[in-house]
């Protein structure tokens, strides 16, 4: 009894760890390639309706549908503890990293510019 609730709280801190992560890489993805609200607003829903589905299979697998409120606490302590150790400095540096290649990319589009348009002035 005991030994399938601590599975059962395990589980579901792990899910909610996963979630956040799932959303992490997501935000990573907007960073990369970026959308317009209405299309962020549909991908927020998709997202979290699909983490609703996945949260409820891990709740059925591990209780059999039987919803405890402990096990709600483990899952959003899961999802804190990932925003709070790692999850925002993850986004933080891929936000670094995503400016830089884009400064870059721009300073290389121009530099090109520039040569494109002093060679058709020689012609």
């Amino acid at each position: 009894m005991i030994r399938q609730q601590l599975i059962y709280v395990t589980a579901s801190f792990a899910a909610g760890m996963a979630v956040m992560l799932l959303y992490d890489m997501l935000l990573i993805m907007r960073l990369i390639i970026r959308r317009p609200g209405v299309l962020t607003a549909v991908e927020d829903v998709l997202f979290w309706i699909g983490s609703g589905v996945f949260v409820f299979y891990v709740f059925y697998r591990c209780s059999e549908g039987v919803v405890r409120v402990y096990a709600i606490a483990a899952l959003f302590f899961g999802m804190w503890l990932l925003q709070w150790s790692i999850g925002r400095r993850i986004v933080s540096f891929a936000e670094k990293i995503t400016e830089i290649i884009r400064k870059r990319l721009k300073l290389l589009v121009y530099r090109c510019r520039i040569r494109i348009s002093k060679k058709s002035r020689d012609c």
